[in-house]
């Protein structure tokens, strides 16, 4: 399911970055800090996650999140995408 979650992320990603280079987004270890998105806009990026995979993360998960990889990690549970 990575490349699920990985397709998701990128599509919402680029909706949120318009101008952002696909190689940026292609390098999983890239610092979310570093996409120029506010946090108000990582916020939105992981609600729309979480809205499409049918599940919220907890607290403690929220704050472990600083790269795309942990993004694609915590979304990658199994979980069937929200109808």
């Amino acid at each position: 399911m990575t490349t699920d979650v990985y397709a998701k992320l990128v599509s919402i990603l680029t909706t949120h970055l318009p101008d952002a280079d696909t190689t940026i987004l292609a390098d999983r270890s890239q610092a979310l800090a570093e996409l120029n998105l506010d946090s108000l806009s990582i916020l939105e990026v992981i609600y729309e996650l979480e809205e499409y995979f049918g599940f919220e993360l907890t607290e403690p998960q929220l704050q472990e999140l600083t790269t795309i990889d942990d993004l694609i990690r915590a979304f990658d549970s199994g979980v069937k995408p929200a109808a």
